[in-house]
């Protein structure tokens, strides 16, 4: 269905939760510039149980991987899917980077081929 915008639960984990809130908002900014609506939430791992109640996805900081097994045990409970963020999307640099890892493809026209990364591509992982 052509013009149906889908929203998605989206938690956003770092450390303590402070760079997480710097990280949903970029996630936000995205999705929002490919055209869709998410309800993203800042999260602290300590919390990360009760957030995933109700999340579609669990986007992880880099600096976590670390924690991945217990992180996609915790979500495998809720069905929520895990990803760790690109760094570039922590570093401000290219949040379409984000896109990929919840399913949403970015539209040609929002498409930049000025940043400094060249255009948005889903690179391989």
């Amino acid at each position: 269905m052509e013009g149906v915008v889908v929203v998605e639960r989206i938690v956003v984990v770092c450390g303590l939760g402070a760079s997480s809130s710097f990280a949903a908002q970029r996630v936000r900014s995205a999705v929002k510039d490919a055209g869709h609506e998410a309800v993203v939430t800042p999260c602290a791992l300590s919390d990360l149980e009760s957030a995933l109640v109700d999340a579609h996805f669990v986007l992880v900081a880099p600096h976590l991987v670390g924690e991945m097994d217990h992180i996609r045990r915790a979500a495998s409970r809720y069905g929520t899917t895990v990803a760790v963020l690109p760094n570039s999307v922590l570093r401000g640099r290219n949040d379409h980077d984000i896109l990929p890892l919840i399913g949403i493809e970015l539209p040609e026209s929002s498409q930049d081929d000025s940043s400094p990364e060249g255009p948005f591509l889903a690179r391989p992982g």
